[in-house]
């Protein structure tokens, strides 16, 4: 006799969770060799465009109301000059620290390459403040050799410069790392603040998936049919924020020997 009952549904059930298990497992991986194979195959610029989009989709907009933290009211506080100074905050986000900024009095113009985050800072910012669409790229090429672009807008020198939340590590290569800091330079005689990701172990733990090893593997590949430079500082893929680059002491140590 065939027994009849919740069994079947339960087996079935089962059956449906198994599926939906792989189905994830499928995705992550399609996921992994993704990034993989980007990561490898783009060049600089376009890692930086590809970071630049997934700002753009995933930045949450409301954190411009956020405030600023205390660890940084305290360094804003130790090293900024005294208020109404004028600040240029590059990669200025939402404008989180450049809304709390101006709110201490000072005067803030602001640099950002994503678009919402950019129409944010303008909504949110006195009509005083210049909000330029631009990146580092633009910045330095602006500053450095005079190139006529957006930045080009931004004011001769500053009182100080910040470069927003972890913008330094969007930075991908070292020489350009040391040209964005040359260019502060040249903008400000007064302190330049930079916040980045500092994890030295960071490149010890990317890309451990089969798919990730395969898409690297296949990226590389590209890259060496498109002529790309070989042996490229690791970076790490963000979905908040696109591609990264973990500092290391060493590197610091070398940008404040190049830089000062």
């Amino acid at each position: 006799m065939i027994r009849r009952g919740p069994l079947p549904l339960r087996i079935f059930l089962g059956f449906l969770q198994f599926i939906e298990k792989i189905a994830r497992a499928i995705r992550r991986e399609t996921l992994n060799f993704r990034i993989g194979l980007m990561t490898e195959a783009l060049s600089d610029e376009e890692r930086m465009q590809v970071s630049i989009d997934a700002y753009d989709q995933s930045f949450p907009l409301n954190r411009a109301d956020a405030g600023l933290h205390e660890w940084e009211e305290a360094w804003f506080g130790n090293t900024l000059p005294k208020a109404p100074a004028k600040l240029l905050i590059a990669a200025a986000g939402s404008g989180r620290e450049a809304v709390a900024l101006q709110g201490l009095g000072y005067q803030v113009d602001v640099i950002e390459p994503a678009t919402a985050p950019v129409n944010h800072c303008k909504s949110r910012l006195a009509e005083t403040s210049l909000v330029v669409q631009a990146d580092f790229a633009d910045l330095t090429a602006a500053v450095l050799e005079a190139t006529d672009n957006s930045a080009s807008r931004l004011a001769d020198s500053y009182d100080a410069i910040i470069l927003g939340w972890g913008g330094l590590a969007h930075v991908l290569r070292h020489d350009d790392r040391i040209r964005l800091l040359c260019c502060c330079d040249r903008l400000t005689k007064g302190p330049v603040l930079a916040s980045f990701f500092m994890d030295p172990h960071a490149s010890e733990r990317q890309q451990v998936s089969t798919a990730a090893k395969v898409g690297s593997r296949t990226g590389r590949a590209i890259a060496g049919l498109r002529g790309l430079p070989q042996n490229r500082e690791p970076v790490e893929y963000t979905e908040w924020g696109g591609f990264i680059r973990h500092l290391r002491p060493e590197d610091l140590d070398e940008i404040g020997k190049v830089a000062g």
